[in-house]
């Protein structure tokens, strides 16, 4: 009977995501929304979740944890259709697509300038710590001192920039290479792997949605390459730099499951929580730390950590992570869940819009970060990092030295005019 009562959960997820993900086909006329974003990928996690349940040294799945994702769905997309519905009925939506994104926007000679300075503080940054520090590259101790205080804002700034980057970057500009790399190793020093492929993903998506780049099966599989490689690179600098581990055929095969675990320490985190009766339950402030945090900064009181303190085994190795909805459960009530959810999405679907009718480049890397938030939520909550209320201000910032810029341009050539005649 649990066979078919966990075959009938996985049915019912499946059947109501692709109702869903028509829906917002037919709302929206893409797939480039924030309901898709949580959807899609969760589905291929979920589905290695399966395959490998019971199997690997991984413990059972449990299935019903699968349900909440269910209502959390459907709660999400009611914004959506309220939004979608009365947006159709003033816009026609396809016009508004077809006139595509005046990609006219580059870094300039000022803007390369302070790109390269923020790049070599941070140079400067590493050298000095390898002097002073008594902790080794690639260790949690490590990374914590290196974004500790100022640095650790310098850090989000670079997030933004390698968005706008990675959008931008073709034939002609191939020195944005060197900065990309660059700005992805110092993230990858910070030893948080979640905001290295999050920019990763809003810079690929943008380019995407703005129709700069097709969507093919090559691409994806670029990406899992990079991905993979990138697995490599942090676990080398974790288990061979910092620790004691070799390079060879046993620390591939332990990468290959540390991937594994990664990819599943979400829905296992859930499943394993939802069996023990979430013992980690805590209120709501923990979903709203950011802005707590803020007022700290004013006060003087000490930051509030976000991060879950209980620590599971699903197999391989511990998780606090419980997706996007199992955290968001675990930390309010059904009431302050379903009320987060519909605010959260009528910001999306909102910035949606805005990027619709403005299409400005700022406006819509605001809301593909946003989405590209969404798009990890197979594996953890991240709108309780101050990075959510730092990245769209900074690239609101952008966004205004852009407007200044170009209104200098035009009053220059008004008053040149002028002179002229």
């Amino acid at each position: 009977m649990d066979i078919i009562f966990n075959i009938l959960i996985v049915l019912s997820f499946l059947v109501e995501s692709a109702v869903l993900v028509y829906c917002e086909k037919c709302i929206w006329k893409t797939l480039y929304t924030p309901l898709n974003f949580l959807i899609l990928p969760y589905i291929l996690v979920l589905f290695i979740t399966i395959l490998i349940s019971g199997r690997f040294g991984f413990v059972e799945f449990y299935y019903p944890t699968i349900l909440l994702w269910n209502v959390g769905l459907l709660v999400f997309f009611i914004p959506s259709f309220v939004l979608g519905f009365l947006f159709n009925k003033k816009y026609n939506l396809l016009s508004l697509q077809k006139k595509g994104f005046a990609v006219s926007f580059q870094f300039d000679k000022v803007a390369q300038v302070f790109i390269i300075l923020l790049i070599l503080l941070f140079l400067f940054r590493l050298y000095s710590l390898f002097g002073s520090s008594e902790f080794i590259i690639g260790s949690d101790e490590f990374a914590e001192e290196f974004c500790a205080g100022i640095w650790g804002h310098l850090r989000i700034l670079t997030m933004p920039l390698l968005i706008l980057l990675i959008f931008l970057v073709d034939k002609k500009h191939k020195i944005y290479w060197l900065y990309i790399i660059v700005f992805l190793i110092i993230n990858m020093i910070y030893q948080v792997k979640g905001w290295v492929i999050i920019p990763c993903i809003a810079g690929i998506t943008l380019r995407l949605y703005t129709k700069k780049m097709r969507l093919k099966f090559s691409l994806l599989l670029k990406v899992l390459l990079v991905g993979f490689i990138f697995f490599q690179f942090s676990y080398f600098l974790i288990l061979v730099v910092a620790g004691d581990g070799q390079f060879n055929i046993d620390f591939i095969d332990e990468i290959s499951m540390h991937f594994l675990h990664y990819f599943t320490s979400g829905t296992y985190g859930l499943s394993m929580d939802a069996e023990l009766g979430f013992p980690d339950q805590r209120p709501i402030d923990y979903v709203l730390v950011p802005f707590f945090n803020i007022a700290y900064s004013f006060t003087g009181d000490d930051f509030v950590s976000p991060i879950n303190p209980l620590y599971l085994n699903p197999g391989w190795a511990l998780t606090n992570v419980r997706t996007f909805f199992g955290t968001l459960f675990i930390n309010t009530t059904i009431l302050q869940a379903v009320i987060y959810l519909l605010v959260l999405s009528f910001i999306s679907y909102g910035l949606n819009i805005l990027s619709i009718l403005s299409k400005n480049i700022m406006i819509s890397t605001i809301y593909i970060f946003i989405c590209s938030l969404l798009c990890m939520g197979w594996f953890e909550f991240y709108f309780f990092h101050l990075d959510i209320i730092e990245i769209p201000l900074i690239l609101l910032v952008f966004l205004f030295l852009q407007k200044a810029k170009s209104a200098f341009s035009v009053n220059t050539v008004f008053i040149n005019r002028n002179k002229l005649t």
